[in-house]
Protein backbone atom coordinates (compact mmCIF):
# COMPACT_ATOMS: atom_id res chain seq x y z
CA UNK A 1 0.00 0.00 0.00
CA UNK A 2 1.61 3.23 -1.21
CA UNK A 3 0.93 6.10 1.00
CA UNK A 4 -0.20 9.46 -0.10
CA UNK A 5 -1.12 12.49 2.13
CA UNK A 6 -2.07 16.39 1.74
CA UNK A 7 -0.78 18.67 4.53
CA UNK A 8 -3.13 20.21 5.75
CA UNK A 9 -2.24 23.16 7.16
CA UNK A 10 -4.17 24.61 10.52
CA UNK A 11 -3.10 28.04 10.79
CA UNK A 12 -4.16 30.73 9.10
CA UNK A 13 -1.89 32.34 5.75
CA UNK A 14 -0.28 34.85 8.18
CA UNK A 15 1.13 32.88 11.22
CA UNK A 16 2.67 29.61 7.80
CA UNK A 17 4.31 32.89 6.55
CA UNK A 18 5.35 34.07 9.73
CA UNK A 19 6.71 30.69 11.07
CA UNK A 20 8.51 29.60 7.56
CA UNK A 21 11.91 30.31 6.50
CA UNK A 22 13.62 29.70 3.52
CA UNK A 23 16.09 26.14 5.63
CA UNK A 24 12.47 24.78 6.27
CA UNK A 25 11.85 24.87 2.02
CA UNK A 26 14.02 21.91 0.64
CA UNK A 27 13.18 22.00 -3.02
CA UNK A 28 13.97 18.21 -3.17
CA UNK A 29 11.74 15.91 -1.93
CA UNK A 30 13.31 12.54 0.22
CA UNK A 31 16.49 14.71 1.02
CA UNK A 32 17.64 16.17 4.19
CA UNK A 33 17.69 20.16 4.42
CA UNK A 34 21.22 20.80 4.87
CA UNK A 35 23.17 23.92 6.72
CA UNK A 36 22.18 26.98 5.60
CA UNK A 37 24.26 30.15 6.45
CA UNK A 38 22.92 33.14 8.06
CA UNK A 39 20.45 34.98 6.42
CA UNK A 40 21.35 38.80 5.84
CA UNK A 41 19.12 41.02 7.73
CA UNK A 42 15.71 43.03 6.13
CA UNK A 43 16.69 46.61 4.32
CA UNK A 44 13.35 48.14 4.51
CA UNK A 45 12.44 50.00 7.52
CA UNK A 46 10.13 47.75 9.64
CA UNK A 47 6.13 48.47 9.20
CA UNK A 48 3.94 49.25 12.18
CA UNK A 49 1.33 46.48 13.02
CA UNK A 50 -2.15 47.44 12.87
CA UNK A 51 -3.96 46.96 16.05
CA UNK A 52 -5.54 43.87 16.50
CA UNK A 53 -8.43 42.66 18.89
CA UNK A 54 -7.19 39.89 20.99
CA UNK A 55 -9.21 36.63 21.10
CA UNK A 56 -12.23 36.02 23.37
CA UNK A 57 -11.35 34.04 26.17
CA UNK A 58 -12.99 30.66 25.60
CA UNK A 59 -13.75 27.73 28.56
CA UNK A 60 -13.44 24.98 25.96
CA UNK A 61 -9.72 22.79 27.21
CA UNK A 62 -7.03 24.09 24.77
CA UNK A 63 -6.02 21.76 22.00
CA UNK A 64 -2.36 22.24 20.94
CA UNK A 65 -2.79 20.86 17.73
CA UNK A 66 0.30 22.72 15.88
CA UNK A 67 0.70 23.85 12.48
CA UNK A 68 4.25 23.40 11.13
CA UNK A 69 6.01 23.48 14.05
CA UNK A 70 8.50 20.73 14.16
CA UNK A 71 12.11 20.67 14.67
CA UNK A 72 14.04 19.81 11.34
CA UNK A 73 16.81 17.84 11.60
CA UNK A 74 19.77 18.08 9.07
CA UNK A 75 21.07 15.03 7.95
CA UNK A 76 24.23 16.21 9.81
CA UNK A 77 22.61 15.93 13.18
CA UNK A 78 20.41 12.75 12.58
CA UNK A 79 24.21 10.93 12.09
CA UNK A 80 25.68 12.87 14.89
CA UNK A 81 23.17 10.89 17.02
CA UNK A 82 23.38 7.44 15.73
CA UNK A 83 26.76 7.48 15.58
CA UNK A 84 28.35 5.05 18.29
CA UNK A 85 27.58 1.69 20.07
CA UNK A 86 24.22 0.93 21.07
CA UNK A 87 22.93 -2.23 23.28
CA UNK A 88 19.05 -3.51 22.57
CA UNK A 89 17.17 -3.95 25.30
CA UNK A 90 15.68 -7.23 25.39
CA UNK A 91 11.81 -7.43 25.26
CA UNK A 92 11.45 -3.85 26.72
CA UNK A 93 12.93 -4.99 29.71
CA UNK A 94 14.95 -2.15 31.64
CA UNK A 95 16.57 -4.58 34.16
CA UNK A 96 18.47 -6.49 32.69
CA UNK A 97 20.72 -9.73 34.09
CA UNK A 98 24.40 -8.41 34.84
CA UNK A 99 25.62 -11.60 32.91
CA UNK A 100 23.72 -11.51 30.07
CA UNK A 101 25.76 -10.45 26.56
CA UNK A 102 23.10 -8.11 25.05
CA UNK A 103 22.60 -7.55 21.32
CA UNK A 104 24.25 -4.43 19.71
CA UNK A 105 24.31 -1.79 17.15
CA UNK A 106 27.22 0.01 15.97
CA UNK A 107 26.90 3.04 13.42
CA UNK A 108 29.77 3.97 11.01
CA UNK A 109 28.17 6.68 10.05
CA UNK A 110 31.31 7.79 7.97
CA UNK A 111 30.98 4.71 5.75
CA UNK A 112 27.18 4.27 5.93
CA UNK A 113 27.51 0.82 7.70
CA UNK A 114 25.95 -0.77 10.16
CA UNK A 115 27.11 -3.71 12.49
CA UNK A 116 24.50 -6.18 14.30
CA UNK A 117 26.51 -7.91 16.48
CA UNK A 118 24.77 -11.15 19.01
CA UNK A 119 25.37 -11.88 21.95
CA UNK A 120 27.00 -14.91 21.18
CA UNK A 121 29.79 -13.20 18.90
CA UNK A 122 28.52 -13.30 15.81
CA UNK A 123 27.89 -10.14 13.47
CA UNK A 124 26.09 -8.97 10.42
CA UNK A 125 27.27 -5.82 8.40
CA UNK A 126 24.74 -3.49 6.65
CA UNK A 127 25.11 -0.39 4.57
CA UNK A 128 22.16 2.30 5.66
CA UNK A 129 20.31 5.00 4.15
CA UNK A 130 17.91 7.65 5.97
CA UNK A 131 14.86 9.13 4.34
CA UNK A 132 12.18 11.12 4.33
CA UNK A 133 9.34 9.31 7.33
CA UNK A 134 6.49 12.46 6.14
CA UNK A 135 6.96 13.56 2.51
CA UNK A 136 4.96 16.99 3.76
CA UNK A 137 7.26 17.72 6.38
CA UNK A 138 10.67 17.04 5.16
CA UNK A 139 13.73 16.77 7.60
CA UNK A 140 11.16 16.09 10.73
CA UNK A 141 11.10 12.15 11.20
CA UNK A 142 12.92 9.19 9.46
CA UNK A 143 12.93 5.83 8.11
CA UNK A 144 16.30 3.28 8.59
CA UNK A 145 16.81 1.69 5.26
CA UNK A 146 19.52 -1.69 5.96
CA UNK A 147 20.63 -3.81 3.60
CA UNK A 148 22.88 -7.04 4.67
CA UNK A 149 26.70 -6.62 2.67
CA UNK A 150 28.16 -9.33 4.96
CA UNK A 151 26.56 -12.22 6.96
CA UNK A 152 28.77 -14.38 9.72
CA UNK A 153 28.26 -18.19 9.36
CA UNK A 154 27.48 -18.15 13.23
CA UNK A 155 24.84 -15.82 12.77
CA UNK A 156 23.12 -17.45 9.61
CA UNK A 157 23.94 -21.00 8.42
CA UNK A 158 21.56 -21.52 5.76
CA UNK A 159 22.35 -20.27 2.26
CA UNK A 160 18.77 -19.56 1.33
CA UNK A 161 18.45 -16.95 4.49
CA UNK A 162 22.30 -15.59 3.51
CA UNK A 163 21.35 -14.79 -0.09
CA UNK A 164 17.68 -12.94 1.14
CA UNK A 165 19.81 -10.98 3.73
CA UNK A 166 21.83 -9.62 1.07
CA UNK A 167 19.23 -9.35 -1.55
CA UNK A 168 16.35 -7.16 0.72
CA UNK A 169 16.31 -3.83 2.09
CA UNK A 170 14.60 -3.63 5.59
CA UNK A 171 13.05 -0.43 6.82
CA UNK A 172 12.41 0.88 10.22
CA UNK A 173 10.58 4.11 11.32
CA UNK A 174 13.61 5.69 13.20
CA UNK A 175 13.01 7.76 17.13
CA UNK A 176 15.46 9.19 18.81
CA UNK A 177 15.49 10.41 22.74
CA UNK A 178 17.92 11.16 25.59
CA UNK A 179 17.47 12.07 28.93
CA UNK A 180 20.41 14.39 30.51
CA UNK A 181 19.90 13.94 34.04
CA UNK A 182 20.17 10.25 33.54
CA UNK A 183 22.92 10.38 31.36
CA UNK A 184 21.25 7.66 28.31
CA UNK A 185 19.75 8.03 24.84
CA UNK A 186 17.32 5.50 23.32
CA UNK A 187 16.59 4.38 20.02
CA UNK A 188 13.64 3.24 18.96
CA UNK A 189 13.31 1.11 15.40
CA UNK A 190 9.78 -0.17 14.73
CA UNK A 191 9.25 -2.20 11.30
CA UNK A 192 8.04 0.22 8.57
CA UNK A 193 6.18 -2.41 6.44
CA UNK A 194 4.53 -4.40 9.07
CA UNK A 195 0.88 -4.05 8.83
CA UNK A 196 -0.82 -6.37 10.76
CA UNK A 197 2.46 -8.92 10.63
CA UNK A 198 6.25 -8.13 11.50
CA UNK A 199 7.92 -8.26 8.46
CA UNK A 200 11.68 -8.20 9.80
CA UNK A 201 13.16 -11.68 9.11
CA UNK A 202 13.95 -13.43 13.08
CA UNK A 203 16.91 -14.18 11.23
CA UNK A 204 17.62 -10.23 11.43
CA UNK A 205 16.03 -8.81 15.05
CA UNK A 206 14.73 -11.84 16.87
CA UNK A 207 11.09 -11.14 17.28
CA UNK A 208 11.52 -12.32 21.11
CA UNK A 209 13.14 -9.08 21.70
CA UNK A 210 11.06 -7.20 20.54
CA UNK A 211 8.38 -4.85 22.53
CA UNK A 212 4.78 -4.45 22.70
CA UNK A 213 3.98 -8.22 22.29
CA UNK A 214 6.43 -9.08 19.69
CA UNK A 215 4.82 -6.24 17.60
CA UNK A 216 8.02 -5.45 15.58
CA UNK A 217 9.26 -2.49 17.86
CA UNK A 218 12.89 -2.62 19.41
CA UNK A 219 14.73 -0.25 21.45
CA UNK A 220 18.23 0.15 22.25
CA UNK A 221 19.83 2.35 25.05
CA UNK A 222 23.19 3.91 25.76
CA UNK A 223 25.07 6.21 28.16
CA UNK A 224 26.45 9.05 27.78
CA UNK A 225 28.63 11.15 30.30
CA UNK A 226 29.24 13.97 27.86
CA UNK A 227 26.03 15.45 28.08
CA UNK A 228 25.29 15.31 31.96
CA UNK A 229 23.59 17.90 33.83
CA UNK A 230 24.77 20.59 30.69
CA UNK A 231 21.54 22.38 30.91
CA UNK A 232 22.13 22.46 35.05
CA UNK A 233 18.17 22.07 34.47
CA UNK A 234 16.53 18.77 36.79
CA UNK A 235 13.81 17.04 35.44
CA UNK A 236 11.33 19.40 37.61
CA UNK A 237 12.55 22.13 35.96
CA UNK A 238 11.95 20.88 32.66
CA UNK A 239 8.56 19.65 33.23
CA UNK A 240 5.72 21.31 31.19
CA UNK A 241 3.22 22.52 33.89
CA UNK A 242 -0.77 23.33 33.60
CA UNK A 243 -1.14 22.29 30.21
CA UNK A 244 -2.45 20.41 27.46
CA UNK A 245 0.43 18.86 24.94
CA UNK A 246 0.86 15.68 23.02
CA UNK A 247 4.36 13.48 23.95
CA UNK A 248 5.37 10.30 23.11
CA UNK A 249 6.38 8.03 25.85
CA UNK A 250 8.92 5.86 26.41
CA UNK A 251 9.63 4.13 29.68
CA UNK A 252 6.35 3.31 32.00
CA UNK A 253 7.45 3.11 35.83
CA UNK A 254 3.90 3.19 37.51
CA UNK A 255 4.35 6.16 39.29
CA UNK A 256 5.83 7.62 36.60
CA UNK A 257 6.34 7.78 33.34
CA UNK A 258 9.65 9.18 30.95
CA UNK A 259 7.88 11.35 28.06
CA UNK A 260 8.94 13.49 25.00
CA UNK A 261 7.10 16.46 24.06
CA UNK A 262 6.22 16.45 20.65
CA UNK A 263 3.95 18.65 17.70
CA UNK A 264 1.08 16.51 16.22
CA UNK A 265 0.46 17.30 12.44
CA UNK A 266 -3.11 17.37 10.52
CA UNK A 267 -2.68 15.54 7.36
CA UNK A 268 -4.93 14.47 4.85
CA UNK A 269 -5.07 10.66 4.23
CA UNK A 270 -6.17 8.79 0.88
CA UNK A 271 -7.27 5.23 2.43
CA UNK A 272 -11.12 5.75 1.13
CA UNK A 273 -10.72 9.45 1.99
CA UNK A 274 -10.75 12.31 2.53
CA UNK A 275 -9.86 10.80 6.28
CA UNK A 276 -7.86 13.06 8.29
CA UNK A 277 -4.76 11.40 10.54
CA UNK A 278 -1.94 12.59 12.44
CA UNK A 279 1.79 12.99 12.06
CA UNK A 280 4.19 13.17 14.82
CA UNK A 281 7.44 15.30 14.90
CA UNK A 282 9.79 16.40 17.25
CA UNK A 283 9.45 20.23 18.37
CA UNK A 284 11.60 22.59 17.28
CA UNK A 285 13.30 23.75 20.71
CA UNK A 286 16.74 23.97 21.80
CA UNK A 287 16.61 20.18 22.88
CA UNK A 288 14.03 18.46 20.41
CA UNK A 289 15.31 14.84 21.59
CA UNK A 290 14.63 16.06 25.38
CA UNK A 291 12.44 13.13 27.32
CA UNK A 292 11.59 14.55 30.76
CA UNK A 293 10.34 11.90 33.89
CA UNK A 294 6.56 12.90 35.04
CA UNK A 295 4.69 12.01 38.62
CA UNK A 296 1.30 10.64 38.45
CA UNK A 297 -0.69 12.71 40.56
CA UNK A 298 -1.84 10.13 43.71
CA UNK A 299 -0.02 7.34 42.48
CA UNK A 300 2.92 7.55 44.16
CA UNK A 301 2.65 3.42 45.59
CA UNK A 302 1.86 2.15 42.43
CA UNK A 303 6.42 2.06 41.61
CA UNK A 304 7.43 -0.96 39.78
CA UNK A 305 10.52 -1.84 37.63
CA UNK A 306 10.44 0.52 34.63
CA UNK A 307 9.63 -1.12 30.96
CA UNK A 308 9.48 0.33 27.87
CA UNK A 309 5.86 1.93 26.29
CA UNK A 310 6.42 3.38 23.07
CA UNK A 311 2.79 5.59 22.66
CA UNK A 312 2.07 8.80 21.67
CA UNK A 313 -0.21 10.18 24.86
CA UNK A 314 -2.13 13.43 24.91
CA UNK A 315 -0.94 14.59 28.40
CA UNK A 316 -2.92 16.92 31.00
CA UNK A 317 -0.39 18.36 33.89
CA UNK A 318 -1.21 19.99 37.27
CA UNK A 319 0.66 23.30 38.49
CA UNK A 320 3.67 20.90 39.66
CA UNK A 321 3.93 19.02 36.62
CA UNK A 322 2.17 16.25 37.51
CA UNK A 323 0.27 13.85 35.07
CA UNK A 324 -3.60 13.87 36.01
CA UNK A 325 -4.78 12.46 32.36
CA UNK A 326 -3.20 10.67 29.94
CA UNK A 327 -4.78 9.12 26.63
CA UNK A 328 -3.25 7.25 24.39
CA UNK A 329 -4.14 8.22 20.52
CA UNK A 330 -4.60 5.42 17.93
CA UNK A 331 -1.49 4.64 15.56
CA UNK A 332 -3.02 4.21 11.59
CA UNK A 333 -0.16 3.41 9.73
CA UNK A 334 3.51 3.89 8.61
CA UNK A 335 3.92 6.31 11.18
CA UNK A 336 0.45 7.97 11.59
CA UNK A 337 -2.02 8.46 14.02
CA UNK A 338 -6.05 8.97 14.01
CA UNK A 339 -7.10 12.47 15.39
CA UNK A 340 -9.15 10.90 17.89
CA UNK A 341 -8.50 9.57 21.62
CA UNK A 342 -10.91 6.54 22.62
CA UNK A 343 -11.17 3.68 25.06
CA UNK A 344 -11.67 1.03 22.65
CA UNK A 345 -7.95 1.54 21.93
CA UNK A 346 -6.41 0.24 18.44
CA UNK A 347 -9.46 -2.03 17.21
CA UNK A 348 -11.85 1.37 17.02
CA UNK A 349 -13.94 1.31 13.87
CA UNK A 350 -14.53 4.89 13.11
CA UNK A 351 -17.78 5.24 11.47
CA UNK A 352 -17.04 8.33 9.56
CA UNK A 353 -14.18 6.12 7.58
CA UNK A 354 -15.80 2.99 7.30
CA UNK A 355 -19.48 3.43 7.79
CA UNK A 356 -20.28 3.33 3.70
CA UNK A 357 -17.80 0.25 2.94
CA UNK A 358 -19.25 -1.41 5.43
CA UNK A 359 -22.57 -0.81 4.33
CA UNK A 360 -21.94 -1.97 0.69
CA UNK A 361 -19.06 -4.70 1.26
CA UNK A 362 -20.14 -6.68 4.30
CA UNK A 363 -21.53 -9.67 4.13
CA UNK A 364 -21.55 -13.10 2.54
CA UNK A 365 -21.67 -13.03 -1.19
CA UNK A 366 -21.42 -15.61 -4.16
CA UNK A 367 -20.15 -16.04 -7.38
CA UNK A 368 -22.48 -15.08 -10.78
CA UNK A 369 -21.19 -18.96 -11.44
CA UNK A 370 -23.28 -20.19 -8.23
CA UNK A 371 -20.49 -21.96 -6.47
CA UNK A 372 -17.41 -19.71 -5.80
CA UNK A 373 -18.16 -18.07 -2.26
CA UNK A 374 -16.80 -14.87 -0.54
CA UNK A 375 -17.33 -13.63 2.82
CA UNK A 376 -15.96 -10.20 3.79
CA UNK A 377 -15.92 -9.23 8.09
CA UNK A 378 -14.72 -6.57 10.19
CA UNK A 379 -10.87 -7.17 11.16
CA UNK A 380 -8.77 -4.81 13.40
CA UNK A 381 -8.12 -1.75 11.85
CA UNK A 382 -4.25 -2.65 12.14
CA UNK A 383 -4.43 -4.90 9.47
CA UNK A 384 -6.82 -2.91 6.80
CA UNK A 385 -9.95 -3.39 8.73
CA UNK A 386 -11.35 -6.07 6.68
CA UNK A 387 -10.96 -9.98 6.42
CA UNK A 388 -11.63 -11.46 3.54
CA UNK A 389 -12.44 -15.39 2.91
CA UNK A 390 -12.13 -16.54 -0.58
CA UNK A 391 -13.70 -20.26 -2.19
CA UNK A 392 -13.19 -20.87 -5.71
CA UNK A 393 -14.69 -23.89 -6.75
CA UNK A 394 -12.25 -26.81 -7.67
CA UNK A 395 -9.29 -24.67 -7.69
CA UNK A 396 -8.33 -23.23 -3.61
CA UNK A 397 -9.03 -21.55 -0.41
CA UNK A 398 -8.25 -18.65 0.41
CA UNK A 399 -8.11 -15.88 3.05
CA UNK A 400 -6.41 -12.53 4.04
CA UNK A 401 -6.61 -9.11 5.03
CA UNK A 402 -8.11 -5.71 2.65
CA UNK A 403 -8.24 -2.04 3.13
CA UNK A 404 -9.97 0.87 1.76
CA UNK A 405 -9.08 2.26 -1.81
CA UNK A 406 -10.68 4.94 -3.40
CA UNK A 407 -12.59 2.03 -6.08
CA UNK A 408 -13.37 -0.47 -2.81
CA UNK A 409 -10.76 -2.66 -1.29
CA UNK A 410 -7.69 -4.01 -1.86
CA UNK A 411 -6.23 -7.72 -0.39
CA UNK A 412 -2.94 -6.38 0.85
CA UNK A 413 -2.23 -9.94 2.49
CA UNK A 414 -3.81 -12.71 1.08
CA UNK A 415 -2.93 -17.02 1.05
CA UNK A 416 -3.93 -19.94 -0.85
CA UNK A 417 -3.75 -22.88 0.67
CA UNK A 418 -3.32 -22.62 4.42
CA UNK A 419 -0.48 -19.61 3.84
CA UNK A 420 1.60 -21.72 1.23
CA UNK A 421 0.86 -19.08 -1.87
CA UNK A 422 0.33 -15.64 -1.28
CA UNK A 423 -1.93 -13.34 -3.78
CA UNK A 424 -3.50 -9.86 -4.02
CA UNK A 425 -6.41 -8.60 -5.68
CA UNK A 426 -9.12 -5.68 -6.06
CA UNK A 427 -12.59 -5.55 -4.99
CA UNK A 428 -14.54 -3.34 -6.75
CA UNK A 429 -18.47 -2.31 -7.01
CA UNK A 430 -20.75 -3.49 -10.28
CA UNK A 431 -23.98 -2.56 -11.16
CA UNK A 432 -25.38 -6.05 -9.73
CA UNK A 433 -22.48 -7.20 -7.44
CA UNK A 434 -18.70 -6.65 -6.83
CA UNK A 435 -16.17 -7.99 -9.12
CA UNK A 436 -12.75 -9.46 -7.75
CA UNK A 437 -9.91 -9.07 -9.71
CA UNK A 438 -6.58 -10.88 -8.76
CA UNK A 439 -3.59 -8.34 -9.44
CA UNK A 440 -1.12 -11.00 -8.24
CA UNK A 441 -0.87 -14.98 -7.35
CA UNK A 442 1.44 -17.37 -6.78
CA UNK A 443 -0.83 -20.45 -7.17
CA UNK A 444 -0.18 -21.73 -10.94
CA UNK A 445 -4.34 -21.79 -11.87
CA UNK A 446 -5.35 -18.38 -10.58
CA UNK A 447 -3.26 -16.11 -12.68
CA UNK A 448 -3.06 -12.32 -12.16
CA UNK A 449 -5.78 -10.68 -14.13
CA UNK A 450 -8.19 -13.26 -13.95
CA UNK A 451 -11.28 -11.56 -12.03
CA UNK A 452 -14.16 -12.88 -10.34
CA UNK A 453 -17.98 -11.52 -10.20
CA UNK A 454 -20.01 -12.29 -6.87
CA UNK A 455 -23.66 -10.44 -6.25
CA UNK A 456 -25.22 -10.44 -2.50
CA UNK A 457 -26.48 -13.83 -0.61
CA UNK A 458 -29.54 -12.76 1.26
Amino acid sequence: MKKRFGITILITALLLGACTTDKDRDPDRGTFPGDEGPTAAPTEEPVEPEPTEAPTPTEAEPDPLSGVNGHVFSEREVESFLSGDWNMIPAGELIIDPDEHTDMLTFDTQNKALRYSKGNGASMLFSYTLSELYDELPGTAFILGIQAVSVDGGFCDDEEDRLSLVTSEYRFILRMSSNENWSVDYLLLSDYDALGSVQIPEVVFETGNSVLRNEGVWVFERFNTETAGMSGESDEDLRIKDEVFYAYSWIEFGNSVMLQPVEVVEVESFYGGPATCWACVLPDSADPLCMVDYPYSGKESEAHGGYINPVLYRVRTDSKGEVVVCEAMTPFLYGYYYPYMNGAGDDYRDPDYYGDTDDYFLGEWIGTDGFNTLMISEENVQTGGYRIDLFLYRVAEASGYANITPDGLSINQGWFDAGNLSFYADLERTRDGLRLTVTGSEHSDVEAGSSFDFIRVY
